[in-house]
């Protein structure tokens, strides 16, 4: 049986409990935030304030299609609203006024001193776009105010592949969007 000794205020060698537990201190970082430092690749995809005056009626509001040959690891979706406002997202759409008409959403490095472009369409609806097609993937209830969606890498867009956000209010108000991203190894 091989035993782990104990070296403590050694200064080379590890602490060791007394069952036998090698004790360690570690610092994490998000894999997004490790991504824009160290490779200058994790982005910021984002709309305008949008006046919703189309009511109970669902709405295209982001496009996102990974035209590049990495995938891209979804870290979060926050979305904002001045009214309660109802969020559906749909994978792979192809057709509807947010992609024919497409109005660039803002894109942006989170790595403000890296070169790097993010290789995606990406648009931003307005008032009363449409999203006519795709698989519906999933949903969520905004109150006043913002709520954020984390998936930590986990919603994965593959190359040529995309995803849709439609929203819908009930009344009037002023919605955004925000979603972050980052290029798999």
């Amino acid at each position: 049986m091989t035993i782990i000794r104990d070296g403590a205020g050694s200064g080379y060698q590890a602490k060791v409990s007394s069952i036998n537990r090698l004790l360690t201190d570690a610092v994490t970082t998000p894999v997004f935030a490790e991504r824009s430092d160290t490779n200058g690749d994790a982005y910021v995809a984002i709309t305008d304030h949008i006046s919703m005056t189309t009511t109970d009626t669902e709405t295209g509001n982001l496009y996102i299609k990974n035209t590049g040959t990495r995938n891209i690891l979804v870290h979060s979706i926050r979305t904002c609203g001045t009214v309660v406002s109802l969020w559906k997202m749909y994978t792979n759409s192809t057709t509807g006024t947010l992609i024919s008409a497409a109005t660039d959403a803002y894109v942006n490095n989170l790595n403000l001193s890296s070169n790097n472009v993010s290789t995606v369409n990406a648009y931003r609806g307005v008032n009363g776009s449409t999203v006519t097609n795709g698989t519906f993937f999933e949903q969520w209830i905004n109150g006043t105010g913002h709520s954020e969606e984390f998936f930590n890498g986990a919603l994965i867009i593959s190359p040529q592949k995309s995803i849709a956000l439609t929203v819908e209010v009930a009344t009037a108000g002023t919605i955004c969007t925000r979603l972050i991203y980052y290029y798999g190894e």
